[in-house]
This record gives structure tokens, C-alpha cells and sequence, in this order.
């Protein structure tokens, strides 16, 4: 009767004894307007192990993950329509109840936009002003030059090019 009540103080003893080597994060896990998260599935990683633990937010978005060995953990967050959030690199000491608490954002569609041709070349080093006078211009463009009212010289496309700026 002894023996066994000697084995029962040591087994509970060594019982305490674990629960101390270990750890615990807790948390909650609300949306935009500051409500609730049910289901949610939080996810810890021991970095240094790979040991992964997982445990799912309560109807009141409250979670609580135990007896996490110490170590250094990355922490994960996910919830049908919100986006993943994840914090990384937290240290977790013996002994130690960690609060870890997610504002989650509804996921959307993203949008990007994909350039697919180069943006035409500037030469900033030029300081020419030239313009082109093609077939077409020749043909619209009057080619008679008057000078002071008076019938100018006819065919005269030295004149086009008082058209082109600069």
C-alpha cells in the first residue's frame, strides 16, 4: 500500500515536472470590424525541429496551442474568404504562455498588370529638332511662298520647311 503511494506522488511529480519543460500560445483571431473568427486553422512551427502543431479557433475565434516544446516558432493563421497571415521567428521559453493575436483581411481578387512592349526611347543627350516631311505632306502642304502679299515662287519646298517646329 506504501509502495503504491510512493509510486503515485513520483509518477505525478514527474507529471508537473514535463509540464513545466513546456510552453503555450494563445490568441484570437478577429476580422476588419473586430468580430470573430471561427474555424480558423492556426498552425505553429518549431523552425528549428519541423514540428508541427495545428488546432482550429473556437466560436469565439479563442485558440490555444500547448505543451509546445520550447523553441523558436512560425506562426500561421488561415480562414476561408481572408487572406494567410503568418508571424515568424517567435521565441518561446519554458514555461512561457505566448499571446498571439490576428486581425485577418478578407482575401479579394488581385489584379495585375503585365507590360508586354518597351516604352519608346528618349534621347536625352540630343538637342536636334527634326521632323520628317513625307509624300503626303508634300501633297497637302502649299508650296508656294508669297512675300509681302505678292505672288511667291511656285514650287518651293525649301518653304515646308518653316512648317516643321522648331
Amino acid at each position: 500500500m506504501v509502495a503504491a503511494a510512493v509510486l503515485v506522488l513520483l509518477t505525478t511529480h514527474s507529471a508537473f515536472g514535463q509540464s513545466a519543460a513546456f510552453a503555450t500560445f494563445t490568441g484570437r483571431a478577429l476580422d476588419p470590424q473586430g468580430a470573430s473568427v471561427p474555424g480558423a486553422t492556426i498552425t505553429a512551427t518549431n523552425v528549428e525541429t519541423d514540428i508541427v502543431r495545428t488546432t482550429q479557433t473556437t466560436s469565439d475565434g479563442l485558440y490555444r496551442l500547448d505543451n509546445l516544446p520550447p523553441g523558436i516558432y512560425d506562426v500561421a493563421i488561415e480562414a476561408r474568404s481572408f487572406t494567410k497571415v503568418e508571424t515568424e521567428n517567435v521565441k518561446l521559453q519554458v514555461g512561457e504562455q505566448r499571446d498571439i493575436n490576428f486581425n485577418l483581411e478578407p482575401a479579394g481578387e488581385k489584379q495585375f498588370l503585365i507590360v508586354t512592349s518597351e516604352p519608346p526611347r528618349i534621347e536625352t543627350t540630343k538637342t536636334d529638332v527634326s521632323t520628317m516631311i513625307n509624300e503626303r505632306d508634300v501633297a497637302n502642304l502649299p508650296t508656294t511662298t508669297s512675300f509681302e502679299s505678292v505672288g511667291g515662287v511656285s514650287n518651293d519646298f525649301e518653304g515646308l520647311a518653316v512648317s516643321a517646329p522648331g
